[in-house]
């Protein structure tokens, strides 16, 4: 990511402030395009609850979404430039941890070592032109003082709050650390399972597979802020698009457009709703999400269903 914003840092602060959330939030909206989305979707995300809260806080979730979305889009069409999304999605890999399983899935392996030797490459040219110090700086302090902040117990910090994740919900709610970290192990696993039989379909639409990517990816992972859940809100886009193309009694999406509502305007509400009443909704609705997509694939695709 520094080696994006670096160039703007000569620019005054709103104006680079601005221009990076600008160019990010593009870049998200490209990217779901280059899925397959329609014009009128892509334009949909761009003024989502998502990018505009993470164009607010000025932070990397629209970059690491359009990352994503476009190594996972791509794969099969241009496997070198999937690669390189993917690869450049080091910037913030705990959102990558299901690339690799949907890569497998689908026999991709050369996307998988195109995006290794990617990520490999721009670790070792930051530290060829910002200096070992900065490297230093991240595993001696920025790493540690992440993983501190994540365990420490809930006190209703500004940051708890913004997080969004199954281990965080549970520590809000008074588990121990042991016991949040089991069950997020836990599922974990079982997004890794449910994204691997996803991919591993040859039946399933693409749209579909991709929108379950992104569902699960902010359920894998203990550290997601409200502000990562742009990937998300692209995946509703596709099911909108989806619903609007072929009908959502035919798809039996009319008992899931409840659901898909509440997932696109939960960042707007989010840091409002957890500081009143801190129920942590995020995982609940991804969850929920998760099994929306799940019933279009059956409902879709019966042969993909049985498959699966």
């Amino acid at each position: 990511a520094r080696f994006l914003a670096e160039p703007l840092s000569g620019l005054p602060r709103a104006g680079g402030f601005a221009l990076w959330g600008l160019l990010t939030s593009v870049l998200a909206g490209w990217a779901l395009r280059a899925a397959g989305a329609p014009p009128r979707a892509c334009l949909a995300l761009l003024v989502s609850p998502a990018v505009l809260a993470n164009f607010g806080n000025g932070q990397t979730g629209a970059l690491a979404a359009a990352l994503l979305l476009a190594g996972l889009a791509l794969a099969e069409r241009r496997p070198l430039l999937a690669g390189l999304c993917l690869g450049a999605l080091v910037l913030k890999p705990q959102l990558a941890l299901l690339a690799p399983v949907c890569l497998l899935a689908r026999r991709q392996g050369k996307v998988v070592l195109v995006a290794g030797a990617v990520a490999v490459a721009l670790c070792a040219a930051s530290w060829a032109v910002f200096g070992t110090a900065s490297w230093r700086g991240f595993l001696a302090v920025n790493a540690p003082l992440s993983h501190e902040l994540l365990e420490r117990p809930f006190l209703g910090q500004a940051y708890q709050l913004m997080l969004t994740t199954v281990f965080s919900t549970l520590r809000a709610q008074g588990a121990s650390l042991a016991t949040a970290w089991s069950l997020q192990a836990g599922v974990t696993l079982g997004c890794v399972g449910l994204c691997w039989r996803l991919w591993r379909a040859p039946a399933v639409p693409p749209d579909l597979r991709l929108a379950g990517a992104l569902a699960l990816a902010p359920l894998a992972t203990p550290y997601a802020f409200y502000y990562d859940l742009v990937g998300t809100a692209a995946a509703v886009a596709l099911l909108a698009t989806r619903a609007r193309r072929e009908g959502c009694s035919r798809l039996g999406l009319a008992t899931g457009l409840a659901i898909l509502g509440a997932v696109w305007i939960w960042p707007a509400v989010y840091l409002v709703v957890n500081a009143l009443a801190a129920p942590f909704l995020g995982p609940v609705l991804q969850m929920a999400l998760v099994g929306v997509i799940w019933r279009q694939v059956r409902r879709t695709q019966p042969d993909a269903g049985k498959a699966l």
